[in-house]
């Protein structure tokens, strides 16, 4: 499916999680592993390269370890080494930060703003079995034509690794005009799953869930479920609307115990 896995590694633990998750995919799809350290002044003195070359000891698909001095910014750094080859996916660590964080930096999302290819973010909070990635890939809609521009991402996905599709809607009650039916709301998924079954051959489930902080019902659901990841469209917010508004894919990938596929349009949808 992919050539190459990109996953930037800053010898943190959460960056070696990420590593592992590349490693299971090249083994499925023979691809090979770039390993991408940037090195500040600081962290070239506590010896980051040599942490990073201990952690990719083993690694049986990394092709190539590229350990740099940092340019302009590590999104800038990430973003170029991912454009030299084609088919590459990156394979990134994130803390996600969110609209409490204020107007600091969230490096996947800069790099989401220059690359606007599929990324898979491994948050803070992913455990992973034995045995993934088996299960479902749990896509995430909320009734807009934004957020069904996940669906022909995922069907590659899904088709790939041999997942269980299973669309999810969110809907906010408080925010569903008096007299509409919990029919109607489940119909209105119902005809996403549609679409997604001229996409792949795999049997589509769906479910709609209700609750005020879709984040947190995506998060819960897929817990309770069967999900090895999810998949969700996102916008990249920035400067005094990412304060005042928190991105729910970013929520999402904070708190999820899954790997998130998320996907900023526009993109070739057959990527």
């Amino acid at each position: 499916m992919f050539d190459r896995l990109l996953v930037p590694l800053d010898g943190t633990h959460g960056a070696t999680s990420a590593l592992g998750i590349a490693e299971v995919l090249a083994d499925r799809w023979d691809a090979d592993i770039t390993v991408l350290t940037v090195l500040t002044k600081e962290n070239e003195r506590l010896g980051l390269d040599e942490i990073v070359a201990r952690q990719v000891a083993g690694v049986r698909h990394a092709r190539e370890i590229d350990i740099r001095p940092g340019s302009y910014t590590l999104a800038d750094d990430i973003a170029t080494v991912f454009e030299q080859e084609d088919d590459t996916l990156l394979v990134m660590s994130t803390m996600a930060r969110g609209r409490v964080a204020g107007l600091a930096a969230n490096v996947a999302e800069e790099v989401m703003r220059q690359v606007r290819e599929p990324m898979l973010l491994v948050g803070p909070s992913v455990e992973l079995p034995d045995e993934w990635p088996e299960g479902d890939l749990m896509i995430c809609v909320d009734g807009s034509d934004f957020a069904d521009t996940i669906l022909p991402v995922a069907a590659r996905w899904v088709d790939a690794l041999e997942l269980n599709p299973m669309i999810v809607g969110v809907i906010d009650p408080s925010k569903v005009p008096a007299g509409v039916s919990p029919a109607y709301e489940n119909n209105a998924v119902a005809r996403v799953a549609s679409g997604l079954r001229d996409l792949t051959d795999r049997p589509v489930n769906y479910d709609t869930l209700h609750g005020s902080d879709p984040a947190e019902a995506i998060v819960d659901y897929a817990r309770k479920g069967n999900a090895a990841m999810l998949a969700m469209a996102t916008h990249i917010r920035t400067g005094v609307d990412r304060v005042l508004h928190d991105s729910v894919a970013m929520a999402v990938v904070r708190t999820a115990t899954c790997p998130v596929l998320v996907n900023r349009p526009p993109v070739d949808p057959t990527r």
